[in-house]
């Protein structure tokens, strides 16, 4: 399989294009726009030219506000969520999509209009939660580093996308499933960082450089508080699914964490911070007491 067709099977969501029944451009449209100015919903359908990324943005604003046209939502959501991916796995396609979109807007108006079940049944609900969760656990898996400074550290980015998943549909324990089988180096380097924010103040991570005024960065923080502090308005307004929460209550403990680690030990043995690994997994049994104020508090704000 060439590189172009591994891309094309990593961003094509083409479970849930299957459970669509692989829908076609509508040959109408007649859903009114948001903001009242026309054209984003016709270049989304147009198949000749490539779609700008921002007329995405105005496509979940018509999704979260207006009356939907389901046609053209079961031929733009996947479309878009095509677009979500390349982008989020830096495979661009200039064919099909140019310009630039955080797609902020994209899990706003999920948030507030859940897809399911006003307009997708069970099983295309879950084609596109799998997407969700596949798309996240690839990100995972290129995860390399461990020593980070400034605000454009990789890890903010999966876990920034773990907790808009983790709060928005029922998928924590298969993403950990999948994450803490450690199934590739990438998810034992992932599981360090994140449980870093856990087991150490903010200003002695051995792994992300304490924040500063010109560079920013410092440890991740996985509460709410750090989302809303980045302007995801949204999950003011949303607890995360009870199941997501019991799951990961049941799971988050100081003896798991320690077992974590010790794995991670063995993964990354010839990483080259393997001595910061494994002081951390030394680290963790003396920091239960912080740990579990931490695991707390997230769940708290879960």
């Amino acid at each position: 399989m060439g590189g172009n067709q591994v891309a094309l099977a990593m961003c094509e969501p083409e479970k849930l294009l299957e459970t669509l029944n692989w829908p076609k451009a509508p040959s109408e449209i007649w859903q009114e726009p948001f903001d009242r100015i026309r054209g984003h919903c016709e270049r989304i359908a147009n198949t000749t030219e490539p779609t700008d990324l921002f007329d995405f943005c105005d496509f979940f604003l018509d999704y979260q506000y207006m009356e939907v046209q389901e046609d053209l939502l079961a031929f733009g959501f996947p479309k878009a969520l095509e677009a979500w991916a390349r982008q989020e796995l830096s495979h661009p396609d200039p064919r099909r999509f140019k310009g630039t979109w955080h797609f902020e807007g994209m899990w706003d108006a999920l948030a507030y209009r859940p897809i399911y079940p006003e307009f997708f049944n069970k099983q295309q609900y879950r084609a596109m939660t799998d997407f969700f969760v596949h798309v996240l656990l690839v990100r995972m898996g290129r995860e390399e580093f461990l020593s980070f400074r400034g605000s454009e550290a990789s890890p903010y980015e999966w876990i920034r996308l773990h907790d808009e998943l983790i709060w928005l549909f029922p998928v924590a324990e298969q993403i950990w499933d999948e994450w803490w089988s450690f199934k590739t180096p990438g998810m034992a380097v992932c599981a360090v960082q994140w449980l870093s924010a856990l087991l150490y103040e903010e200003d002695e991570n051995p792994f992300f450089e304490p924040w500063n005024s010109l560079e920013g960065g410092g440890a991740p923080n996985l509460t709410r508080i750090d989302h809303l502090s980045n302007g995801i308005d949204h999950l003011s307004k949303e607890t995360a699914p009870s199941a997501n929460t019991e799951f990961i209550r049941s799971t988050l403990t100081p003896k798991w964490a320690e077992g974590v680690l010790a794995r991670a030990v063995e993964v990354l043995s010839k990483h080259e911070s393997f001595d910061l690994v494994y002081t951390m997994w030394l680290d963790s049994s003396r920091r239960s007491t912080l740990f579990e104020e931490r695991a707390r508090k997230l769940l708290e704000e879960m």
